[in-house]
């Protein structure tokens, strides 16, 4: 039973939107191809840049070191747009051209007398990574488990377990035990770790819904077709609050299973994480997957605390 469980999230994590899905198109990849050398008296000229769309093309999840720290590295595939065209230089006199932030210029809008435009799409992808710390204690003792700063943590916490398990049931009747999911006790914690994309300072502009500014270019002083509109300016790091501003163009996550500010039990956890909500819910359904692997550590924990814990009278 299990193990199909398994098998449904592993096959649901694994899908995704493909490229060109929305138009039925290839969209290629980042960079196209310069216009050729426009006729003699006229010139190239393009409109702004817009963010046409913004979905989850991929995610994984996985512990990076056991029980205690795991990541989840969420894919966004953004597909940006611009219009190109070529205007006569009479008809560009009649327009007022404006300079972006990059310092590359551009027209709000095409005058007469241009040929058609070309609407141009690139696609481009934001990988952003979440870090999720776990933080275990016995039940009822006010501080968590002391762990090694490296290492595989998993035998300090099959010790600290197992005395759990021991010191809250010795001398108990057997029947009465009270069971190491109920004795483990849990804090989950999630925030975003690192951002990676070529385009941070661009995406993160067109991706923010309260920013009304005009972009013609990306962040590396190109067009979106390639061709250059300004100097190469200086590399820009991208900010984790992309990671903020990313989540307003993609459906909401209400749903918090299973992290918790608070200390709460294993149980009470893994039963959030079988609430509807959180079964429809694919970001939780990750974070519970680890929390999976965690419910299978504590059973053989207990099964190792049980024969070493003195029971009571009947």
């Amino acid at each position: 039973m299990h193990r199909w469980w398994l098998v449904a999230v592993v096959l649901l994590l694994s899908c995704g939107p493909r490229p060109g899905a929305r138009t039925g198109k290839t969209i290629p990849r980042e960079t196209l191809a310069p216009p050729p050398p426009p006729p003699p008296g006229s010139a190239v000229v393009y409109g702004p840049l817009e963010l046409e769309s913004l979905d989850v093309a991929r995610s994984e999840v996985g512990w990076t070191r056991d029980f205690v720290r795991g990541e989840r590295t969420v894919v966004f595939e953004a597909v940006l747009v611009q219009s190109r065209t070529t205007c006569p230089l009479p008809a560009l006199e009649k327009v007022t051209k404006a300079k972006d932030g990059e310092g590359c210029e551009g027209v709000p809008s095409f005058p007469a007398g241009c040929a058609a435009p070309t609407k141009l799409r690139a696609r481009t992808d934001v990988a952003v990574t979440f870090v999720l710390d776990v933080s275990h204690r016995c039940a009822g003792d006010p501080t968590p488990y002391v762990l090694p700063d490296a290492g595989d943590p998993k035998a300090a916490l099959s010790t600290a377990g197992r005395a759990c398990f021991k010191a809250r049931n010795k001398l108990k009747p057997e029947s009465t035990w009270t069971s190491l999911y109920e004795l483990t006790e849990l804090e989950v914690k999630e925030q975003p770790g690192s951002v990676k994309t070529r385009f941070p300072r661009l995406l993160g502009a067109l991706a923010d819904k309260g920013d009304k500014s005009v972009h013609h270019c990306r962040d590396d002083g190109a067009y979106l077709d390639g061709a250059p509109g300004a100097p190469l300016p200086a590399p820009t790091a991208p900010s984790l609050a992309l990671a903020t501003v990313l989540a307003t163009h993609v459906p909401g996550n209400p749903v918090e299973a299973p992290l918790t500010a608070t200390y709460r039990t294993e149980h009470a956890l893994w039963e959030a994480c079988n609430a509807p909500a959180a079964k429809d819910d694919v970001v939780a359904q990750e974070r519970c997957l680890l929390l999976r692997q965690l419910d299978r550590f504590l059973r053989d924990v207990e099964d190792l605390a049980r024969p070493e814990t003195g029971k009571g009278g009947p």
